[in-house]
C-alpha cells in the first residue's frame, strides 16, 4: 500500500513537472532542464516519504488538524515567505534596466497562482479547524507565482533578472549559443541544479544579447551558432 501510494504521488508530480516544460518550451525566458526536474521529482519523493513514515506512526502532515499538519504547512509557508521576499530583494539589486524582453511566461504563471489560489478559497469557506496554515501557504504560493508572472525578463546593470530572481555577471562563467535563439548559461554555483541554463531570447535581440553578455562578464564566449 506504502508503494502504491508512493508510485502514484511521485508519478503525478513528475507528470505536472513535465507539462510545466511543455508549457514553457520554445518562449523566450529559462528553459526548465532535466536536472531542475530531476530535483523537483526528489523534492517530491522526500515529501511522499516523510507523510507515510509519519502516517505510520499516527501523524497526518495533510490534515491541518493535526500537529504535524500545523508544523508542516507552518513551514512551507514561512518557506514561500521567505522566497518571495529574497526574489523582490534580489531584483532590486539589479540597477537600471538595459534591455527589456518583456514578460514571456505571464499567462502561464498567473493561471498557476489561479489554479493554486483556489485551495486556499475553499479553506476559508470551509473553515476547517487549524486550516489556517494550510491556508496562508496556498496564498502565499499563488502570490509568489503573481510576482513571478509581473516580473520582466532584463538585462540588468547587476546581472541577468528574470521571474526566479537576479543571476549577478560575476555568477557567469561561461555562455554560447546552443542555437540561433537559446543560448547556454554556466553559473559559479556548486548546486548541480543551478549550475547550467538556457535562456531563450527573441532571435531580433540574440545580436544585442551576446553584445550585453560579452561586456558585462569576463566570459570566454564559445561561438557555437
Amino acid at each position: 500500500m506504502w508503494l502504491l501510494a508512493l508510485a502514484i504521488g511521485v508519478g503525478s508530480f513528475g507528470l505536472g513537472m513535465l507539462a510545466v516544460k511543455k508549457a514553457l518550451a520554445d518562449r523566450p525566458g529559462v528553459q526548465p532542464n532535466s536536472r531542475g526536474l530531476i530535483l523537483g521529482a526528489v523534492s517530491g519523493l522526500a515529501v511522499m516519504i516523510l507523510y507515510l513514515v509519519l502516517k505510520h506512526y499516527g501523524q497526518d502532515i495533510f490534515k491541518s488538524e493535526t500537529t504535524a499538519g500545523q508544523t508542516f504547512w507552518a513551514v512551507l509557508s514561512l518557506f514561500m515567505i521567505f522566497s518571495i521576499a529574497w526574489q523582490i530583494w534580489q531584483r532590486r539589486q539589479g540597477g537600471d534596466v538595459l534591455l527589456d524582453l518583456g514578460h514571456p511566461t505571464r499567462r502561464l504563471h498567473l493561471v498557476m497562482a489561479g489554479v493554486v489560489a483556489l485551495p486556499a478559497l475553499m479553506q476559508v469557506f470551509t473553515a476547517r479547524p487549524g486550516s489556517t496554515w494550510q491556508a496562508l501557504f496556498y496564498l502565499t504560493m499563488a502570490a509568489m507565482f503573481v510576482c513571478q508572472g509581473l516580473s520582466a525578463l532584463q538585462i540588468r546593470e547587476g546581472g541577468i533578472a528574470s521571474a526566479g530572481g537576479l543571476l549577478k555577471w560575476q555568477k557567469v562563467k561561461s555562455f554560447y549559443w546552443k542555437k540561433r535563439d537559446t543560448v547556454s548559461i554556466t553559473t559559479t554555483s556548486k548546486m548541480p541544479w543551478s549550475s547550467n541554463f538556457d535562456l531563450q531570447v527573441p532571435i531580433e535581440q540574440v545580436d544585442t544579447i551576446e553584445h550585453l553578455l560579452t561586456q558585462h562578464t569576463s566570459a570566454q564566449l564559445q561561438v557555437l551558432r
